[in-house]
């Protein structure tokens, strides 16, 4: 098979999450690195945390990714990862503002712990938040999505 010459590969389009380092189920204590804007392949708005594994000896210093689409219907997840990383008492923020983004940026070299569990994606393991709790001994739940 030829390969057309001037054919490129474009890496920024390239889902990285394949890369995401693959835990066991379990509690890890991890410190917010970045967020990024992007979108996801749906074309939904999205932020994409990454996010650094510590006080685990097998895994600490490894990356994780935790993506929050903006879209009404999961505001939840993002409201309830700030709402533990940050003072967001009495406020209601457009998640296009500079205030929003503010609000993220004072997230950065904060920790939480995250419990992430396993699951099959498309053939493939994976890692799935199922909840998060605060560094500090305050436990916040993330709510599981309800069918309809």
């Amino acid at each position: 098979m030829d390969i057309k010459k001037g054919t490129t590969i474009d890496f920024d389009a390239i889902d990285s999450s394949a890369m995401d380092t693959l835990v066991p189920p379990g509690k890890y204590r991890m410190r917010v690195k970045t967020f990024d804007r992007s979108k996801a392949k749906t074309g939904t708005p999205q932020i994409k945390c990454e996010l650094e594994i510590l006080d685990n000896p097998e895994f600490e210093g490894c990356t994780k990714k935790e993506y929050f689409p903006l879209d009404e219907k999961s505001f939840w997840r993002i409201g309830q990862f700030l709402k533990l990383l940050t003072d967001t008492t009495g406020r209601e923020v457009d998640v296009n503002s500079t205030v929003f983004d503010d609000l993220l940026d004072e997230c950065v070299e904060r920790t939480l712990f995250i419990v992430y569990g396993k699951e099959v994606f498309n053939g493939l393991e994976k890692n799935s938040s199922r909840r998060y709790l605060s560094d500090s001994g305050q436990t916040e739940e993330v709510p599981k999505k309800v069918s309809k």
